[in-house]
């Protein structure tokens, strides 16, 4: 909850949405409600727990367990890697709480002893479960296959290799490309996407910039590129997403198309008085 009010409302509302990944930004309203197979059955089980003892009766093992799972979500929340830690200690603390509950005892018995409260209960925990295995189903297999679509930048990132020399910067417009380039460009220098969370927190001036830049909305793109960056070449992919962005690059005389295909373009930003490659 404090994740989704900083979005909306603090600090972080400045950030753009689509900056970074769900994991390394403040969590978005689809984000929270897709973990709620971690977060409910927790909540459920705490708002059972305090109806049924009192906070006063809370045996120590139970508080003690709520201390640490409190521990792990605010060091989740410090580190900018919220859902990972989220959602396990999500599980952790309902699991103890149910357990607790549960007094040891087989779902059988509870039921005979309490249809609707062992009842209601074990159907939430059923229900989120189920949500989460329909959630793994569909959106993981999503998820994955976005993410091998990095062979077709390939020959992209292999003509970069004899183009640029070994200490050149290589620009590229977000953080997402990183692992494209590094994975078939290991020694090469890159920036602007490599953490996104750094580069709003030290510079905001140069990450606006940049944002605004990478979106094909940028003024003084040269500038930004060579003073802001210190970068030499910039790798953009085709997508629809940076597609005002190559325009940008292309209008920008100071800015040379050296190689492109299907898949992304390769551009020489070369320093005042230096000939192109």
């Amino acid at each position: 909850i404090l994740q989704l009010a900083g979005h909306l409302w603090g600090d972080a509302s400045e950030i753009p949405k689509n900056a970074f990944g769900n994991e390394l930004r403040p969590m978005a309203p689809r984000t929270f409600w897709l973990t709620a197979p971690a977060w409910l059955p927790a909540l459920l089980g705490l708002g059972a727990t305090l109806f049924r003892r009192g906070l006063r009766s809370w045996p120590a093992r139970d508080l003690f367990l709520l201390i640490a799972t409190l521990g792990f979500l605010a060091l989740a929340f410090a580190a900018r890697r919220f859902v990972d830690i989220f959602i396990l200690t999500s599980a952790l603390l309902a699991g103890g709480l149910w357990t607790t509950l549960a007094g040891g005892k087989p779902l059988r018995a509870l039921l005979s002893k309490s249809p609707l409260g062992a009842g209601t209960a074990t159907t939430a925990i059923l229900a989120c479960l189920l949500s989460g295995l329909v959630l793994v189903w569909t959106d993981l297999p999503e998820r994955f296959a976005k993410q091998s679509y990095g062979g077709i930048y390939q020959p992209a990132v292999e003509r970069l290799d004899t183009l640029a020399a070994a200490d050149d910067v290589v620009y590229h417009p977000s953080w997402q490309e990183f692992s494209i380039l590094y994975g078939f460009r290991p020694d090469g220098r890159y920036i602007s996407g490599l953490d996104p969370v750094y580069l709003y927190e030290k510079n905001p001036r140069l990450f606006q910039q940049n944002w605004q830049l990478s979106r094909g909305r940028g003024r003084a793109a040269y500038r930004i590129l060579t003073s802001g960056f210190g970068a030499r070449w910039a790798f953009v992919p085709k997508r629809k997403r940076y597609a005002k962005l190559q325009v940008t690059l292309a209008k920008n005389p100071n800015i040379q198309l050296v190689w492109h295909d299907d898949a992304a373009s390769l551009w020489f930003i070369p320093p005042p008085g230096r000939p192109g490659p």
